[in-house]
């Protein structure tokens, strides 16, 4: 099963893509705009090698304790 965003009808609206959207599946690398805020939603849980690019570089060095998150996806903000 993938991932899903879902409006429960916000105020200023929900956006992937710049389409705005009240229930969508999302996809790795999709932008997601909430009202004001702009992200970009990566699936942790897609591969390893995905999860240790997402890991602080001080995390790296232990390459042993680096694991994708079974249940978490990370939204990273555009600056």
């Amino acid at each position: 099963m993938g991932n899903r965003l879902k409006d429960l009808g916000s105020t200023n609206g929900t956006q992937i893509g710049g389409v705005s959207i009240t229930d969508a599946e999302l996809n790795g690398g999709s932008e997601i705009r909430f009202g004001y805020v702009t992200g970009v939603f990566q699936d942790a849980t897609a591969n390893s090698h995905q999860a240790w690019e997402l890991q602080a570089p001080d995390k790296r060095d232990r390459p042993g304790q680096i694991r994708p998150s079974e249940t978490q996806p990370i939204l990273s903000p555009r600056a």
